[in-house]
C-alpha cells in the first residue's frame, strides 16, 4: 500500500502526487493543502470538475491520493472514458456524506483504492478511514465480479 493511504498507513509523503476533488470550502482544503506544502508533495489543483479532464490529470500529472466526496466519484466512475484508463495507482478517501457500498464497488472494480474517512474541522480533516477486516475482503471480492 503507497503511503498516500492516511492514518496508519504512513501518511503523505514527498513521493505522492494530490489532487484534491473536494469543494475548497470543504474541512479537506483546510487541512491536506498546509501539510502537503509543509512535505513538498506535488499538488494539482483541477478547476472544473469534468470527467474527461480529471482522468488527463490522474494520469498524466500520475496522482496517486485524492480527497473526495462520493457524488465526484460516482461522476467517475459512471463516465465512459474511465474504461479506458488505469486507475490502479489512485487512492480516494471519501469524506463528506457515506460512502456507498456500491460506489465503493464500483470504485474497486476499477482498481481504485478507495476508504472512507471521518473527520471535522478541528481534526483538520481525517480523524479515522475505514478499513475491511479479512473475512470482509473475502465477502468483498466476490461481490466485485
Amino acid at each position: 500500500m503507497s503511503s498516500a493511504a492516511l492514518g496508519n498507513y504512513g501518511g503523505i509523503s514527498k513521493h505522492d502526487v494530490y489532487l484534491p476533488l473536494t469543494p475548497m470550502f470543504h474541512v479537506h482544503a483546510w487541512g491536506i493543502p498546509y501539510v502537503s506544502t509543509l512535505l513538498g508533495v506535488k499538488q494539482v489543483y483541477p478547476g472544473k470538475y469534468e470527467p474527461e479532464m480529471l482522468m488527463r490529470l490522474l494520469l498524466g500529472e500520475k496522482v496517486n491520493f485524492s480527497p473526495c466526496v462520493p457524488t465526484i466519484l460516482q461522476m467517475l466512475v459512471s463516465a465512459p472514458a474511465v474504461k479506458k484508463v488505469d486507475l490502479s495507482r489512485w487512492q480516494v478517501v471519501i469524506g463528506g456524506a457515506r460512502l456507498p457500498k456500491g460506489l465503493a464497488l464500483e470504485a474497486t472494480k476499477l482498481g481504485i483504492k478507495v476508504w472512507a474517512g471521518y473527520g471535522m474541522s478541528e481534526t483538520c480533516p481525517v480523524l479515522t478511514l475505514s478499513t475491511l477486516r479479512p473475512y470482509m475482503e473475502t465477502q468483498w471480492d466476490s461481490e466485485k465480479q
